[in-house]
């Protein structure tokens, strides 16, 4: 067999479709958090694998809680399926990135952080998520 078949086999034997499946059952999340330290209250955007968010949502507050030892309110706002998660993740960033927030403490995804009203987050959220 020669190289050229070699690799059309591994693409035929799933490599390319199954990470296309893991890409296609991507959400786009919103989250609204409270900070601990300061109650500041921002928004996280970012892409979760899986049928919901909510695993991503406790790895987060997991990792808050290890920087902080507390944790202040938080929510899921919008978990939603994306053709193009992170697209959409990229394009929302880039609507809010006017309002990114800088927490004193480093944690999971803090980079992803906005600081703005809920309208604001909604409305961002909505305008590339639908």
């Amino acid at each position: 067999m020669s190289k050229e078949n070699n690799y059309l086999d591994l693409i035929g034997a799933g490599t390319l479709s199954g990470s296309l499946k893991i890409h296609k059952d991507r959400r786009v999340y919103l989250f609204k958090i409270e900070m601990p330290d300061t109650r500041d209250i921002v928004y996280k955007v970012g892409v979760a694998s899986g049928k919901r968010s909510l695993d991503r949502f406790l790895q987060v507050l997991r990792s808050i809680h290890i920087h902080y030892n507390q944790i202040g309110r938080a929510k899921i706002k919008r978990d939603r399926k994306s053709k193009d998660p992170f697209v959409d993740e990229k394009k929302i960033h880039k609507l809010l990135s006017e309002y990114s927030y800088t927490p004193s403490e480093k944690f999971d995804g803090w980079t992803e952080l906005f600081e703005c009203d809920e309208e604001t987050a909604l409305a961002a959220y909505h305008s590339v998520v639908g």
